[in-house]
């Protein structure tokens, strides 16, 4: 009878363990990201690294297309400061709403996770779903991928209001909760005042 009971108590500890963890618990994200955006019938790709300090922290550094690579951004809350290796060039401005929608989309999942029963249902399936970052921005998670037992997601399809495909998104090399230095969010114009 002993090892019935340990048996069970194994096997309800691993089902335990094995539960996905809330996305609210998530202190930092890393990825690569494979973008092909589409403007006027041309399609662009950019492929570029985030590391993103939740919840309003994100350095961008673009890899390719060549043109761009070594261009970084950060962004902490509403401000943005950009390099610029071409023309070694810093600037510093507001960041306005649609390159906040990284941060919108990210922060917007984790609160549907936690209080929207059917989103989390489905969520935590890993099926197909529809996010609405704004009026007028549709998302679409396509896959999902496992990172030390949280769900994230994997591909995604972002659409305008009348149903333009402005971006497919897939995710790559996925890390979560590493150290981060503090000077990630920190570009040299800032170190020098």
């Amino acid at each position: 009878m002993k090892k019935i009971y340990i048996i069970l108590f194994l096997v309800l500890c691993n089902v335990i363990l094995a539960s996905p963890k809330s996305l609210s618990t998530l202190k930092n994200l890393k990825f690569l990201v494979e973008e092909k955006t589409k403007l006027n019938n041309k399609e662009r790709q950019l492929k570029y690294s985030i590391i993103f300090d939740l919840p309003n922290k994100i350095r961008k550094e673009i890899i390719f297309p060549e043109i761009n690579k070594g261009e970084i951004y950060v962004y902490n809350d509403l401000k943005k400061i950009m390099y610029l290796p071409v023309f070694d060039e810093y600037k510093e401005t507001e960041i306005n709403g649609e390159e906040n929608q990284v941060i919108q989309a990210v922060n917007k999942i984790i609160k549907l996770e936690q209080v929207d029963k059917k989103f989390r249902a489905k969520y935590f399936a890993k099926k197909e779903q529809e996010v609405f970052i704004d009026e007028y921005t549709k998302l679409t998670i396509k896959k999902y991928t496992e990172k030390e037992n949280y769900i994230l997601p994997k591909e995604m399809h972002i659409e305008d209001s009348l149903n333009n495909i402005i971006a497919d998104i897939i995710l790559h090399k996925i890390g979560v909760n590493q150290d981060i230095k503090k000077d990630t969010f920190i570009l040299e114009k800032e170190k020098k005042f």
